[in-house]
């Protein structure tokens, strides 16, 4: 099955490479207001939040080590070779949220269209609990589990 396929979008990421200095840093930090996705609340090992319209998720330090072994697994790779994940790339540290519990950014593609269970036909529900069911036994395969399949 594939999910998703062709819902993919790019989007160009700020290069914070080139500050100088903290004080340059700050700067562009000041003119990029962060804002948490309200929806990202449930998850103590991170969250996602937006810069200037381009979404990301933060990892907390609670959660890096199991991040690096996950990412290490090729799980990712899997899930995304099946179209059952969406793609992300690691985006600067310096774009965190909350630099202070910071482990790292990930970027994620963004879906260009979001709907929500309640506007589900059965046939998208099933397809939904199918996804969901593959990606568990990936992720059974390479030692993981979901630790939350909710629907929201």
């Amino acid at each position: 099955m594939k999910y998703g396929q062709d819902a993919r979008a790019t989007y160009a990421l700020k290069d914070f490479a080139s500050a100088s200095n903290e004080s340059t840093f700050q700067k562009q930090e000041f003119a990029m207001p962060v804002e948490r996705v309200s929806g990202s609340f449930r998850d103590p090992d991170g969250f996602v939040f937006t810069r200037e319209g381009i979404l990301y998720r933060q990892i907390n330090r609670c959660f890096q080590a199991p991040f690096e072994a996950l990412a290490a697994s090729g799980l990712f790779e899997r899930l995304w070779s099946l179209n059952l994940l969406v793609r992300h790339e690691t985006a600067d540290i310096a774009l965190a949220a909350d630099r202070e519990n910071a482990a790292c950014v990930i970027r994620p593609e963004r879906v260009p269209f979001i709907s929500y269970p309640y506007e589900w036909s059965f046939s998208m529900y099933r397809d939904a609990a199918l996804a969901t069911l593959e990606i568990q036994r990936e992720a059974l395969e390479h030692g993981y589990s979901l630790k939350d399949a909710s629907a929201y």
